[in-house]
């Protein structure tokens, strides 16, 4: 099983957001950086992946798309059963 950590508080533009989720998930070198790209890789994704968002308050505070991003984490992992999201607002 893949674990992939996401810190609100470190994360302070969505181009940051879209790399350190690329990386750490293993997103093609075409990876659009935008959020209908990030759904349609986490759908076509067959490996267990446990995505754990801390501090999201930050994300939904400090990016403009922040929350629709938590949005579409939620939406593709019940497209995608091989997908467990967990979100914990923080402080």
């Amino acid at each position: 099983m893949k674990r992939v950590w996401i810190d609100g508080k470190h994360i302070n533009d969505m181009a940051t957001l879209h790399r350190l989720v690329s990386v750490a998930l293993g997103f093609p070198s075409y990876y659009g950086n935008n959020l209908d790209a990030l759904y349609d890789c986490l759908t076509d994704l067959f490996e267990e992946t446990e995505i754990t968002v801390t501090n999201a308050e930050y994300l939904k505070k400090n990016l403009e798309k922040g929350e629709t991003f938590l949005r579409v984490l939620k939406q593709a992992a019940d497209e995608n059963e091989e997908i467990k999201v967990d979100v914990f607002p923080g402080a």
